[in-house]
């Protein structure tokens, strides 16, 4: 879900599809 507006993405979206937040999906080294 996306942490600004609480939208379901999709399990391999980048960006939220709702209000475009960056979603952190990709791991942080």
């Amino acid at each position: 879900r996306c942490p600004r507006c609480n939208a379901e993405q999709p399990p391999d979206a980048a960006f939220c599809g709702q209000c475009g937040q960056p979603l952190s999906t990709k791991p942080a080294r």
